[in-house]
């Protein structure tokens, strides 16, 4: 089974892959991946380990290694253990084979190919992912999207990334499912949020001068001390804190 991840439809993949058998999506910073980023200050094929993998390049054996490309196109394979693949730049191939491994393309366009196992892929916008048999993981990797892109990949309850403190200025939110969302001290300047759902949203101390929030839904909304789209700083602790003050 083959999924081309786009970033810009986020949300509609989320929802197809919770559809899925065997595969499930989430969406983090790329915490299980570091140590594709430590593996950078290693040697590879010399007998260097790192927190328990053997780290070599362009190919894995029968142990759980750490398979490091380079800043160009690769071909990477796992072997029959945990593996990690670590794509970093260029246009790459990894396959990891048997056992429970985790993908990491990095930049470029890559094609990811999970093989058998329960495995994990760290897939950014354009990445081919073929997630093979097994129950299997895809994470977006939103340290690589700008932060209006993160906001966009929002979707409750499937995909929820921190928005606090974001530079959401101008940014098209429009019909945007941002229930329970954290936009605390987000910076919302002249955002697009007509139609919004930004139910029980945490929009403490958030920037919202000028933003359109023509039809959004504020139900159980946290706007306090937020600046409000007519410059209004909300200072009521309950209720919407900027009823009145909506309009640009």
């Amino acid at each position: 089974m083959r999924v081309l991840v786009s970033l810009r439809r986020v949300f509609v993949l989320f929802l197809m892959l919770a559809a899925m058998p065997g595969v499930f999506s989430a969406s983090v910073s790329a915490q299980d991946s570091n140590l594709c980023d430590a593996a950078l200050d290693v040697v590879p094929d010399i007998g260097n380990w790192l927190e328990g993998y053997e780290v070599v390049s362009g190919s894995g054996g029968s142990g759980s290694q750490i398979v490091v490309g380079t800043d160009g196109p690769d071909y990477l394979t796992g072997g029959s253990g945990n593996d990690i693949l670590c794509g970093y730049g260029g246009d790459d191939v990894l396959e990891g084979g048997s056992g429970n491994d985790v993908l990491v393309g990095g930049e470029g366009d890559d094609a990811l190919y999970g093989g058998s196992g329960n495995d994990t892929f760290y897939a950014s916008e354009t990445d081919l992912v073929d997630v093979g048999s097994g129950r299997d993981r895809i994470v977006t990797v939103v340290d690589t999207l700008s932060d209006c892109g993160l906001a966009q990949s929002y979707q409750y309850p499937v995909n929820t990334p921190v928005l606090a403190d974001l530079d959401l200025s101008g940014c098209d939110l429009h019909g945007k499912n941002l229930v329970q969302a954290n936009l605390g001290s987000a910076n919302l300047a002249g955002a697009n949020l007509r139609g919004a759902d930004l139910t029980y949203a945490s929009l403490y101390s958030a920037n919202l001068l000028g933003a359109d929030l023509t039809g959004a839904n504020l139900t159980g909304a946290n706007l306090f001390e937020a600046t409000c789209p007519d410059g209004y700083v909300a200072t009521e602790f309950a209720g919407n804190q900027c009823a009145g003050h909506l309009d640009i």
